[in-house]
C-alpha cells in the first residue's frame, strides 16, 4: 500500500469525523450567539437611552465575539480531527503488520531511507513487532535499482530494535541515518493531512 493510497483510505474517515466535529462546533457557536443576543436584549431592556447610545457599539462587539468564537471552535475542530486522523492512520498501519501488503510498504520505506543515506551499503533497523526478512531487504534493493539504476546492499543492523513501528536506515559507520518510523512519516505528511481535513470541513 503506497502512502497516497493510505491517505486516500483514511480520507473517508476524516470526512465523517469532520462532519461530526463541525456539527458540534456549529451547535456551540449557535449557543454562544444565542447567549450574546440574549445579553444584548437584557441590556436594551435595562435602559432604552443607553441602548440607543451604545447599541451600535454593542452590536459590533457582539459580532466580533461571535466571529472570534467561531474561529476558535473551527481551529479546535481541525486540531482534534488532525489528532484523530493521525491516530486512525497509525491503527491502519499497525493492523497491516505481518501482511504481504505491509511488507511492500516496509520495503518502500527502507528504499526511501537508503536513498536518503545515499551510500552503496546501509544497515536497517525495524521495531520488535516487524519481521525484517531477507526478502523485504531484497525487495527494497530492487526498488532502488528500478527507480535510480543504483545498486545498494542492505543488511539488518545489529543491536536493539526500534521502539516504534517503521524503519531506520543507517550508514555502516552509524554517522548518517534516515528515520522512516511511522511517527516521523506522519510529521512529514502533516501538510497533506491538514489539506484533507480542511477539504473535509469545507465540503462537510
Amino acid at each position: 500500500m503506497s502512502d497516497s493510497n493510505l491517505l486516500e483510505s483514511i480520507e473517508k474517515d476524516a470526512a465523517d469525523e469532520a462532519e461530526r466535529i463541525l456539527e458540534q462546533a456549529r451547535q456551540q457557536a449557535d449557543q454562544r450567539r444565542g447567549e450574546t443576543e440574549r445579553r444584548i436584549r437584557e441590556l436594551t431592556e435595562e435602559t432604552d437611552q443607553a441602548a440607543a447610545r451604545y447599541g451600535e457599539l454593542a452590536a459590533r462587539r457582539s459580532e466580533s465575539l461571535i466571529n472570534t468564537e467561531s474561529r476558535r471552535l473551527a481551529l479546535k475542530a481541525r486540531e482534534e480531527l488532525n489528532r484523530r486522523v493521525l491516530g486512525r492512520a497509525r491503527e491502519i498501519l499497525s493492523d497491516l503488520m505481518g501482511t504481504p501488503a505491509y511488507d511492500k510498504v516496509l520495503a518502500r520505506w527502507i528504499a526511501e531511507g537508503a536513498l536518503g543515506v545515499n551510500l552503496p551499503e546501509a544497515l536497517v533497523r525495524c521495531s520488535f513487532r516487524e519481521n525484517l526478512t531477507d526478502q523485504i531487504l531484497r525487495q527494497a534493493e530492487k526498488l532502488i535499482l528500478h527507480e535510480t539504476g543504483r545498486k545498494v546492499k542492505l543488511a539488518p543492523a545489529p543491536g536493539d530494535p526500534l521502539s516504534e513501528q517503521g524503519a531506520e536506515v543507517i550508514s555502516p559507520d552509524r554517522r548518517i541515518s534516515f528515520n522512516n518510523q511511522v511517527t516521523t512519516r506522519m510529521r512529514r505528511y502533516d501538510q497533506d493531512l491538514k489539506r484533507i481535513i480542511s477539504e473535509a470541513l469545507i465540503n462537510g
